[in-house]
């Protein structure tokens, strides 16, 4: 669960990327950079970027850090083209920082200020190419394609202190999730790259994002990772390997749990069987009138179903509407 809304967050501030509109970097058509290379490696270190080096907490080594993203962001939504434009906007930023830092740090931060600023609206309002999106790897693109104007819009140091930390935890998750669903690979590839990916990107850094100690959540991912290696298998086969990947993460007791809802599973879905198997026969039935068929099928659902005969029919009236629409 945690696994899926972080990548839902992800999702989320890509979808805000897909708005901006920016130039394809050149070079070759068929490819692109971030098949062979990444946005951001483990040389980059994502938590040092936040720290600064003296009193000013958004200064490090007299330019912007990854702090300062939330500073311009407060700014960001004070700007209004009907007051004034932009060069009011500048005016507005530039007192802010005067009063609220020294000479010296308020020059600094105006000047990366409308920097960003200036990068931001670019993009936003750039139609020059339109990116289409169906999928992780063109996330990546996207991802990529937008860094690298930041960087020619503000200079990298500028654009790689604000924006790094977290264009590097978006770039980690979609090549993660990348790896876990690619259906072509069997579970210990899936493994190996895993951990390959994350040494190639965070060796010796702490990871903000992707990693789970939740031990069901862990089960879940292994099971997604090896799910073309079970699908290979023969039903008895299976069942052992599933028996097998619980070992790894549950205790004795929660192992029972699970079979015991595994058995409920099956048979609920044993009963929807043979429910449908009946109410097939009932449909089909020639020269029965629609009210009879009506009752036969209500009787039906109750013998099958019991006590939860009626949300079962509330489940398919819902259904039933949703295909009309």
């Amino acid at each position: 669960m945690k696994r899926i809304i972080i990548i839902a967050l992800v999702l989320i501030a890509l979808v805000a990327l897909i708005a901006w509109r920016f130039n394809t970097p050149a070079g070759n058509p068929g490819s692109h950079h971030t098949q062979e290379n990444y946005i951001f490696d483990k040389s980059f270190d994502a938590q040092k970027v936040l720290i600064p080096d003296g009193d000013n907490p958004y200064l490090a080594k007299d330019a912007v850090n990854a702090r300062a993203l939330e500073l311009f962001h407060r700014l960001d939504e004070l700007y209004s083209p009907s007051s004034g434009g932009l060069s009011a906007h500048y005016e507005y930023a530039g007192r802010y920082f005067n009063e609220n830092f020294n000479e010296t740090d308020a020059r600094v931060l105006s000047e990366a200020y409308k920097k960003y600023f200036s990068c931001q609206t670019r993009l936003f309002h750039d139609r020059h190419f339109d990116p289409k999106i169906t999928g992780f790897e063109d996330m990546l693109k996207l991802l990529y394609d937008v860094q690298s104007f930041r960087r020619e819009s503000m200079g990298a140091q500028t654009a790689d202190a604000l924006c790094g930390a977290e264009v590097k935890e978006m770039e980690y998750i979609l090549r993660r999730e990348m790896i876990i669903t690619d259906e072509s690979l069997f579970g210990a590839e899936k493994e190996k790259r895993l951990a390959s990916l994350k040494s190639d990107m965070w060796e010796g850094q702490d990871i903000a994002l992707g990693e789970d100690d939740n031990a069901y959540n862990l089960y879940q991912l292994k099971m997604q990772l090896y799910s073309k290696d079970l699908s290979m298998l023969a039903e008895k086969e299976r069942a052992l390997k599933i028996k097998e990947i619980r070992r790894e993460f549950f205790t004795k007791e929660q192992i029972e749990k699970l079979n015991e809802t595994d058995s409920l599973i099956a048979r609920e879905r044993e009963t929807l069987r043979l429910y449908r198997q009946a109410e097939k026969k009932i449909k089909s039935a020639p020269d029965l009138p629609p009210e009879v068929r009506a009752q036969k099928i209500h009787a039906l659902q109750d013998e099958h179903f019991g006590d939860q005969a009626d949300a079962f029919r509330r489940a398919e009236s819902i259904e039933h509407g949703l295909k009309k629409e």
